[in-house]
């Protein structure tokens, strides 16, 4: 794949010296790397060769996020270009720490090059978000979008990010990125829901860094997009820092989902929980990998992973990958994962209660999945979570 320096410079254009130098970086790294090889999903290199990306859309407004908060206290929420203009100093100091790891170097860099909007939240210090901040990107085209979210010290905030297309049979590529950087007790509730088209490729990398007793909740319900891959990351630094990743999906007819969720402990009494819960349905794939890692000096740092996937089609696939890296002595960790389909002594129990056997199904995934929905604890963000899952499940085959 081949880019143009003329469209970068379009992109890059009113870019500041430093982030010019990130991305030329970036756009070496791209040229010296080769896009992965996804075994599991069979998507290997005559796929990647095959990627169309509209580059010429890309110096365009290809899509459209609406910002909404009803809140009144202190806080900064606007698009990342404008952040760059009139914050400077507090985008330069996250964007420098943020590095480009091997396993990400194709598609990170790729993101470096292209992305041209995005979000910027900034939190005060001991300021005390009582609304949710929304945002809701509506797409058209290919997506390249970078997200920064600072929250100072002792600061607390709900943040949900929705991505939607206007079309749903129309093919786009989503490559995005979410940094969040949590100060001395700070708390953070992200909520990401992805409903593409059906026919889009969607990227989403998630990274948190957590200091001293801040805590991060992230909550991603993914539903559309024909290929999904999601890598959501928490870097436990901080003494008694806290992260929790909890992801629900429903995937139908021929899509394939490939989830990555990591907790870094560097910090001691840090604790992470990743809990995902998904539903395969006809011929669709998925795969969910967790992965911890408590380093020496983490001590008495708890770790627990727990994978849940229904199998709802005669050909849906699922494979449940939880992993554990431990190089300390005085620590708790815990996994398990299933794979199985849906209970029919509990499905005949409710059939024998007067409900369809369709009704019966859908009633209890929707159970399946309340206790994720749940954590976010703010009615309409549940509402919405609730109403995305219901649609959903009103489109698939039982």
């Amino acid at each position: 794949m081949k880019i143009e320096q003329e469209i970068l410079e379009k992109i890059w254009k009113g870019n500041p010296e430093w982030l010019r130098e990130k991305r030329e970086n970036a756009l070496k790294i791209f040229q010296e790397s080769n896009f992965p090889v996804w075994k599991r999903l069979k998507l290997d290199l005559n796929f990647w060769n095959g990627l169309k990306i509209d580059f010429v859309n890309l110096t365009k407004p290809g899509f459209f996020i609406k910002r909404k908060s009803s809140s009144t206290e202190s806080f900064i929420f606007t698009d990342i270009s404008d952040a760059l203009k009139n914050y400077p100093d507090l985008v330069k100091e996250s964007i420098e720490k943020i590095e480009i790891h091997d396993q990400e170097k194709k598609l990170m860099s790729l993101l470096w090059l292209l992305w041209r909007s995005g979000n910027f939240l900034f939190v005060p210090e001991s300021s005390k978000l009582k609304e949710p901040i929304f945002s809701c990107t509506r797409a058209d085209s290919d997506i390249f979008s970078f997200n920064l979210i600072i929250g100072k010290k002792n600061s607390e905030f709900v943040y949900l990010d929705e991505s939607r297309a206007r079309n749903s049979n129309k093919t786009g590529f989503r490559n995005s990125l979410t940094v969040v950087f949590l100060d001395e007790g700070a708390k953070a509730k992200l909520i990401h829901i992805q409903n593409l088209g059906e026919k889009y490729l969607n990227v989403f990398y998630g990274k948190s860094f957590l200091g001293n007793n801040s805590s991060i909740l992230w909550n991603l319900e993914e539903i559309g997009s024909e290929i999904s891959s999601i890598n959501v990351q928490s870097n436990l630094n901080g003494t008694n820092s806290k992260a929790n990743l909890t992801s629900m999906f429903i995937s139908k007819q021929n899509q394939k989902i490939d989830h990555l969720y990591e907790a870094i402990h560097s910090g001691p009494g840090t604790e992470s929980s990743i809990r995902v819960k998904g539903s395969i349905f006809d011929e669709s794939m998925a795969i969910y990998r967790a992965n911890a890692h408590i380093k020496k000096g983490a001590r008495k740092s708890k770790v627990s992973q727990k994978g849940d996937i229904l199998l709802l089609g005669e050909k849906a696939k699922a494979d449940a990958i939880p992993s554990l890296w431990i190089e300390e002595d005085d620590c708790q960790a815990s996994h398990g994962a299933s794979v199985a389909p849906l209970n029919f002594q509990k499905v005949f129990y409710m059939i024998t209660r007067g409900l369809e056997k369709r009704e019966a199904k859908k009633l209890l995934i929707r159970g399946f999945y309340d206790s994720l929905i749940r954590n976010v604890e703010d009615d309409r963000i549940i509402s919405r979570m609730e109403r995305v899952i219901e649609k959903r499940l009103t489109d698939v085959q039982f």
